[in-house]
């Protein structure tokens, strides 16, 4: 897999992403990307598997603020022509969105989303959640998951760092634990 990840601090430009997008995609089976800041744009970002911003971003991009998130969502990733998104919307958790044949490209059907509620009730510092999020979810879209299932591990991530002070990476031990506390949970209800 290959993450994109724009701060916006002019490295990763139009350019440079229409110059290595053809060779990645002929080479790389997932690419995903986010953006943070001013100066980034999702509209750089053709033709991946996973957009993975917030809720503000989406609308930022667009300049599309009264609209429904679905409906902004379609028209990011019809620009786009990526496939998926996750859309974190902070404490209300997040929104996945995908096309039920897998393009926007002449699809007949209208874009799929499914509601996923933030996976910590207790948030310390949210430095480093959507990292975290659009991590584990590339990671697990590698792995041959589905965006939803991407999206709870990701979301499982993005729980985790939450609760630390700090951008500290999550570590497979942790996400492990959280999942069997989880697992653990539904086995008892």
């Amino acid at each position: 897999a290959v993450i994109f990840a724009d701060f916006g601090y002019g490295l990763i430009t139009g350019g440079l992403v229409d110059q290595v997008m053809p060779t990645l995609r002929q080479t790389v089976p997932i690419i995903t990307a986010d953006v943070s800041g001013k100066q980034a744009t999702l509209l750089r970002f053709k033709g991946v598997d996973l957009l993975c911003p917030t809720e503000r971003e989406v609308r930022e991009t667009l300049q599309d603020f009264s609209t429904g998130l679905g409906a902004v969502v379609s028209n990011l990733l019809q620009r786009t022509r990526a496939k998926n998104a996750i859309v974190t919307m902070g404490k209300q958790g997040l929104v996945t969105f995908r096309w039920p044949d897998g393009s926007p490209e002449g699809s007949n059907y209208r874009l799929q989303s499914r509601y996923l509620p933030a996976m910590s009730a207790h948030s310390v510092d949210p430095l480093g959640c959507g990292d975290a999020l659009l991590a584990i979810a590339s990671l697990a879209l590698a792995a041959g998951a589905g965006i939803e299932a991407a999206a709870y591990l990701g979301s499982l991530a993005a729980g985790i760092q939450v609760r630390q002070l700090g951008n500290i990476p999550v570590n497979a031990d942790e996400l492990m634990q959280t999942i069997h506390e989880r697992l653990s949970i539904l086995a008892a209800a």
